[in-house]
């Protein structure tokens, strides 16, 4: 059978100018599927472009049955003139289809092009999370956010804090599918700061404390971003040079590759030697079970430490999952002089499900000069807090220097010293730590090609000035240091909660109160009783004393924002109470008070002409085109919206189906609100739609051509997918009666046409995508053929074409699979199945 695709001359056939790529990995293995290829491409003709996006640069694979554009990204630009490139980094993946006898080419024009304009996966911002579980326990740090097609995947730290612990230059990996960044999304962390060891709590210093950072987007493209921090040490003895890369990754390992620089500023005797003697990355795992407080359940450490040593063979090392000491329970210590081998890994695994969290490094030699010059591997867990209802635990993978040998440990850092490495940070959840093994070897051989400039910016960042926002709760009843209580004996203790929003998006939260906590770290070992009640004192910020309960957001950016407050663990109700919100356009340090009240609520159900329940309705309550709360209802058609009862404050109740707003008006919440929920019913119609689309030849397309919807009618532009029937026939329930536009598409076809729906309608329509087919005949002494004809069989239908004097045949053909015969002098002499 022949394809008639396999013959499309698309536009990037049409470029006149073709450089094989030579691809450093084996694409016949399965792991090589959806690898990221980075490399550095100078161009042999000239090649139009003017930047990153407006260009002619296409990346194609032939797999031997034709050139098939795939999409790609170029960034640091070296231009010949204003229009033309010289040489750029180009960007692309390993296609799903690669099976290592495909060849891969960059393909361009001298002259002007349209744009590829290809989805834009990756998306990076510059943001902050801040997060009060307990008053003045916070996790509070700058971060840029990396997203792929709208979920979270890392969030590379600037600076802050994780519960006192300083987390600068970390690597925050977030569980699959998550949409915000918040604790309980988090999955793992990697730390590449350098550190080394002190007496005390925490106990190191080093990069992780920074607070003056200079940051920096290098690249953000359709399929990678890139970015820089540097930073210097607050005892300004270590300064810190990090580039982070993220390429696009469909499936599900997740990668981030980090080019560490550290350099050693002022000589420096480390003063608890014993596990932190230079510490260069890591994985740092965070355990917290909390029993009344559903954000605090975050994390767990999983239980095995896999090494690929330098005997070049894999140990497996237990971490306890749940450690009873406040003091380290060392899984691999100093004296173990565990190192990596040539292969350079080591992760977090669970055998179990086949989760791993993997760090590999490109080389475990040339990290630095002399005997210190390799990895050296430090493993313990440690109980951070054991209270009836909190626990935490923490478990610490280290790679550090190679600082003992033999029984000898060198203490030292040397002044002008440097440590510099390329790692990758993989988590796989499934495959397990042989998928660690796989992929070191390719990235080792894909990253001697990256080409990593700090100094090619490709997009300037401007610092943007921050502010706080104090929120001030009054009227909000609650018993006094509430989630300390909750939170330290795991009961459902009234306290008082704020979440921040910005846009619709989360942006922070926290408990409000009047006194915050500083330190909770006690030690009652030796005291009398003076001393422990000093020290029990000593936990609270008393010089922060607040009249009113507040709340204190740092660090947010200009703009509006929406607060709400939440009465947790009420008394008499079994879930949270909205008790109160306030909008807020912040430009400068701002100080709000929000008087709470009770919470109201309405009970609201939608049905459709047949009296049936209509599921995922939208239902909002909007103040100034806000929107303070919403709920979607249920497959009944029922749902119930909750907002404070402010008898002055009118909402306007929105209703919204499909992106059309289909009902509206105002309503006022009393407290009767409180007890007796307002109910508002609603109905609507809806119809279906039944779509049948052909060919031009009468038959079901053999490709796939999308159907969809839109309506100009849409308050909220909304695109509605047909769902495939059979064959050629697409079905579209329960629409509202509107004006339509369909639309259907393939590669570069597409057929539109407006729809006028007000009952159940049945449309059929042909879609006009026709392929041209070049065929040169030839006879078995090589010679062109210079009459006959060509037969194209389909599903017992037949065209037939004349061959040309020059032995050439044009059809045009819609996709599919056909039977070619060729006929001459009535004769059938070829024939291809």
């Amino acid at each position: 059978m022949v394809s008639a695709e396999e013959y499309l001359q698309t536009n990037i056939d049409t470029l006149p100018y073709k450089q094989e790529i030579t691809v450093p990995l084996d694409t016949s293995k399965e792991i090589a599927k959806y690898q990221p290829i980075d490399i550095r491409i100078s161009f042999d003709n000239v090649c139009w472009g003017t930047n990153e996006t407006i260009h002619s640069i296409r990346v194609g694979v032939d797999d031997g049955t034709g050139l098939q554009e795939i999409e790609s990204q170029i960034y640091d630009i070296e231009s010949s003139d204003e229009t033309h490139i010289k040489s750029c980094s180009l960007v692309f993946l390993i296609p799903e289809g690669a099976t290592g006898k495909e060849k891969y080419y960059v393909l361009y024009d001298s002259k002007e092009t349209e744009p590829a304009n290809y989805p834009k996966h990756v998306s990076v911002e510059d943001t902050h999370y801040f997060y009060e579980p307990i008053p003045g326990q916070k996790i509070d740090f700058d971060y840029y956010g990396i997203r792929q097609d709208g979920f979270v995947i890392y969030a590379v730290v600037q600076r802050g804090q994780l519960l006192g612990n300083p987390i600068a230059l970390y690597t925050l990996k977030f569980k699959p599918n998550s949409t915000s960044v918040e604790t309980f999304n988090l999955d793992q962390c990697g730390n590449f700061d350098f550190r080394y060891g002190v007496p005390g709590e925490p106990d190191y210093v080093g990069t992780s404390w920074s607070t003056e950072i200079t940051k920096t987007v290098l690249v953000e493209g359709n399929l990678m971003i890139r970015v820089r921090l540097e930073c210097i040490s607050p005892r300004g003895d270590i300064q810190s040079d990090n580039i982070y890369t993220y390429y696009y990754s469909p499936t599900n390992a997740k990668r981030i590759w980090i080019d560490a620089h550290h350099e050693i500023l002022k000589s420096i005797t480390i003063d608890e030697p014993s596990i932190l003697d230079g510490v260069y990355g890591g994985i740092t795992s965070i355990k917290s079970r909390s029993a009344s407080i559903e954000k605090m359940n975050v994390g767990d450490i999983l239980p095995t430490v896999y090494v690929f040593t330098e005997e070049n063979v894999v140990q497996e090392y237990s971490v306890p999952q749940n450690p009873e000491s406040i003091e380290r329970e060392l899984v691999l210590s100093t004296q173990d002089d565990v190192e990596l081998g040539s292969k350079g890994w080591v992760c977090l695994g669970d055998a179990t499900s086949g989760k791993v969290h993997g760090i590999i490094f490109d080389s475990t030699t040339g990290i630095t000069d002399g005997p210190e010059d390799g990895v050296q591997i430090k493993v313990f867990a440690k109980q951070n807090i054991k209270l009836p209802g909190l626990e935490a635990d923490t478990g610490n993978l280290y790679l550090t220097r190679n600082a003992y040998e033999n029984g000898n440990h060198q203490t030292t850092l040397d002044q002008g010293k440097i440590y510099q490495y390329k790692v990758e940070f993989l988590t796989v959840e499934t495959g397990g730590y042989t998928r660690i093994d796989e992929e070191s070897t390719f990235y080792q051989s894909v990253i001697k090609n990256i080409p990593v400039f700090r100094g090619n910016v490709t997009e300037g960042e401007e610092q943007k000035e921050r502010f706080t926002l104090t929120v001030y709760a009054h009227f909000a009843r609650s018993v006094p240091l509430g989630s300390l209580f909750s939170a330290a004996l795991g009961k459902n203790v009234s306290y008082i909660y704020a979440e921040l929003y910005q846009d619709d998006s989360f942006r922070s939260s926290g408990s409000v109160g009047r006194l915050s906590l500083g330190s909770i770290s006690l030690n009652m070992t030796g005291k009398n009783l003076r001393e422990k009640l000093q020290m029990v004192l000593g936990i609270f910020d008393w010089k922060n004393l607040s009249l009113f309960k507040k709340i204190r957001f740092p660090d947010l950016d200009p703009g509006g924002y929406l607060v709400k407050i939440f009465r947790e663990n009420p008394r008499f109700a079994k879930e949270r109470q909205y008790i109160g919100f306030a909008l807020v356009n912040l430009t400068k340090d701002t100080a709000i008070r929000i008087r709470c009240r009770l919470q109201g609520a309405i009970a609201i159900s939608l049905t459709d002409q047949e009296k049936q329940g209509v599921e995922n309705v939208r239902c909002a309550l909007e103040i100034d085109n806000t929107t303070i709360a919403e709920a979607v209802t249920d497959s009944e058609g029922n749902t119930r919206l909750f907002a404070p009862c402010y008898s002055l404050k009118p909402y306007q109740l929105k209703i919204f189906y499909q992106g059309f707003l289909i009902e509206e008006e105002q309503v006022r919440l009393n407290s009767v609100r409180r007890f007796i929920a307002m109910k508002k019913s609603f109905s609507l119609e809806r119809y279906g739609l039944s779509l049948t689309v052909t060919d031009n030849w009468g038959f079901a397309p053999a490709v796939e051509v999308n159907p969809t919807l839109v309506s100009s009618e849409m308050t909220t532009a909304t695109t509605i997918r047909g769902e495939s029937i059979e064959e050629g026939t697409y079905g579209f329930s329960n629409l509202l009666p509107a004006s339509y536009h369909l639309s259907l598409s393939y590669k570069s076809f597409r057929l539109e046409q407006d729809v006028a729906l007000d009952q159940t309608t049945t449309l059929t329509v042909m879609f006009p995508a026709e392929f041209a087919l070049n065929l040169s005949i030839f006879n078995s002494y090589a010679d062109r053929l210079s009459n006959g004809e060509i037969s194209l069989q389909r599903n017992g239908k037949t065209e037939s074409t004349s061959i040309q004097q020059n032995g050439t045949a044009i059809a045009s053909i819609p996709p599919g699979d056909y039977e070619i015969l060729v006929r001459a002098n009535n004769e059938n002499i070829a024939q291809q199945q």
